[in-house]
């Protein structure tokens, strides 16, 4: 299987759906019925939250992650020199749409990835190389821990 080099792109689907949302509490806010000055203000703050995300939301990672089989998971960041990153397995992996949770070393990330944001051959390899690595025998749901020797799940 040839490397996976991943260099994200920004949704549409899921800017049309952040913004329909906030237009939608808007739209909330004004058949509320409570005091215009409140939904004045109430509108105005869910207004100004959709322009901050429009402005400061769209910041790409810098980087783009990249597979293979010898290598593993890296996140190459523009200027700097690959990292090693661990794809965590409570990752979610649909056919629309991958939840990537990861750590570096440092600190925590995370990728959200829509069905648009790759070609369609990329999101497919992508979707497979994640499955394969989460097979169900090593995936913990949640963070319960195994059952002790000698208990019984059901009384």
């Amino acid at each position: 299987m040839p490397p996976l080099h991943l260099t994200l792109d920004r949704s549409p689907l899921l800017e049309r759906l952040i913004t329909g949302t906030h237009l939608i509490a808007v739209l909330s806010i004004g058949l509320s019925g409570i005091a215009w000055p409140l939904q004045l203000a109430l509108a105005g703050t869910v207004l100004a939250h959709l322009v901050f995300h429009r402005t400061f939301g769209r910041a790409k990672t810098g980087g783009r992650l990249v597979y293979g089989e010898r290598i593993g998971w890296a996140l190459e960041e523009e200027g700097r020199e690959a990292k090693p990153l661990a794809i965590r397995t409570d990752s979610l992996v649909s056919p629309w749409l991958i939840i990537l949770h990861g750590h570096d070393g440092n600190r925590s990330r995370r990728w959200v990835i829509a069905r648009d944001s790759l070609d369609a051959e990329t999101f497919r390899c992508l979707r497979v190389t994640l499955r394969v690595m989460m097979v169900p025998s090593t995936v913990t749901i949640g963070r319960r821990q195994p059952p002790r020797a000698g208990s019984l799940p059901f009384r």
